[in-house]
């Protein structure tokens, strides 16, 4: 994701895809190279090390569609080491029944319940197969395979990103 030449980059960021089937949430968490890094190395290493950023990735972030609390299911823990460590989870859950709103619309809300002053975390949300009828933050994009992504967006304990978006053709929503 973009970020300003004044914004440092944030140890943890996230990808939103939705599809008619699935909400799916990638997170990735950097451990900075150094001192953080070969601590970690040294009390943990390979699956441990992998499981333990993938915890530590998963465990504050919290899912609501329409009001309700979602469980997300954990997926394969992954890390890379070049220096910096970065360990990578995926979260997921089918929709829950429902059809939203009387338009429709489905209200996801997604939010990172990290330690209070841990700042924003960079969320990327993409919607294929569905339209996007509004969001809390970021830009709207639909890119030439009619996929809509919502760029630069934000979540955080104190502002949870929100997402309304409609099941079906992108194209087809009926406004925010």
């Amino acid at each position: 994701m973009p970020a300003g030449a004044h914004e440092a980059k944030h140890p943890k960021r996230a990808a939103l895809r939705l599809t008619p089937e699935r909400i799916v949430l990638q997170l990735e968490l950097a451990v900075a190279p150094g001192e953080p890094a070969r601590g970690l190395r040294a009390a943990l290493g390979g699956e441990k090390l992998a499981d333990h950023l993938a915890r530590t990735a998963a465990l504050p972030v919290k899912l609501w569609i329409d009001g309700a609390q979602v469980p997300l299911a954990r997926g394969p823990a992954s890390v890379e080491d070049r220096g910096e460590i970065v360990g990578r989870v995926e979260l997921s859950a089918p929709w829950p029944p429902g059809s939203g709103d009387w338009l429709g619309r489905r209200r996801l809300r997604i939010e990172d319940e990290g330690p209070a002053g841990a700042g924003h975390v960079p969320v990327a949300v993409s919607c294929s197969g569905c339209a996007i009828s509004s969001s809390s933050g970021g830009v709207f994009h639909r890119d030439a395979h009619l996929v809509e992504h919502v760029v630069g967006a934000q979540m955080s304990r104190e502002a949870p990103l929100e997402v309304r978006v409609r099941i079906g053709r992108p194209g087809l929503s009926c406004g925010g």
